[in-house]
């Protein structure tokens, strides 16, 4: 579970992570990440993807 406390405990650790969460389960970050300027780009056929930086986060 990608919870705020799991989270914390691993950056804690000093761990880089990639965790996947579904967009449509955090609205707030959802619309302000989608809202961002920034083109996406093919990866593979049916494959887009946008990097974003936000408070010190990347969104992939």
């Amino acid at each position: 579970m990608a919870s705020e406390k799991t989270l914390k405990a691993v950056e804690n650790a000093g761990y880089e992570y990639i965790v996947g969460v579904k967009m449509r389960r955090t609205k707030e970050v959802r619309d302000i990440i989608l809202a961002r300027c920034g083109r996406y780009q093919k990866v593979s056929e049916n494959l887009e993807v946008k990097n974003v930086e936000y408070n010190g986060k990347r969104y992939v």
